[in-house]
């Protein structure tokens, strides 16, 4: 009874531990990517692949972090910093409604989120080609609604739909370090 005890509890630890797909090294640009909703992986300096439909792209400079999201869908697609889940995220979503660019700025609380007070996205680009969702931005290291750190968490998403309050088709989470 005791062993059996010991290994439900071990079961138990191990499923509460935050485990990541993958840990990506960020080096430090001395150019920043244009922010134009074209993504190019020359702009950036490191790379994560989802594997379920969304490529991340990831570099930073002394003031500001950058993403560039590539996803398969004509929906919304995110990042989000601070958590490896989405309660307590700040979270990014990027999407084109009748033709213009739009990006949200909002915490999870739970499973669901909502807008911070005043966004601190310094510049934003969407763009819809070819069935997929092209999404940058840029975003204080200092003084936005989550301090960047040198290791930070992030939690990714996508929908098959523009609305915000649609559930995401895929999600997932991976760890960042800047060099």
């Amino acid at each position: 009874m005791k062993r059996l005890l010991m290994i439900v509890t071990s079961i138990v630890t191990l499923m509460s531990l935050n485990v990541y797909s993958q840990e990506v090294s960020v080096k430090k640009s001395s150019k920043a990517p244009v922010i134009d909703g074209s993504v190019s992986e020359k702009e950036y300096t490191a790379f994560f692949d989802t594997k379920k439909g969304l490529k991340i792209y990831i570099s930073y400079d002394d003031k500001n972090i950058y993403f560039g999201l590539i996803g398969d869908t004509k929906g919304w697609v995110s990042v989000g910093l601070g958590s490896p889940k989405m309660d307590g995220s700040v979270m990014f979503l990027g999407y084109t409604k009748d033709g213009k660019p739009y990006v949200e700025e909002v915490i999870g609380k739970k499973h669901s989120h909502s807008k911070v007070d005043k966004s601190k996205v310094v510049s934003f680009s969407v763009k819809e080609e070819k069935n997929q969702t092209h999404f940058e931005f840029s975003y204080p290291i200092k003084g936005g609604n989550i301090t960047i750190d040198k290791i930070n968490d992030v939690i990714w998403a996508l929908s098959q739909a523009d609305s915000t309050q649609i559930y995401h088709k895929a999600r997932g989470n991976f760890r960042i370090t800047l060099e």
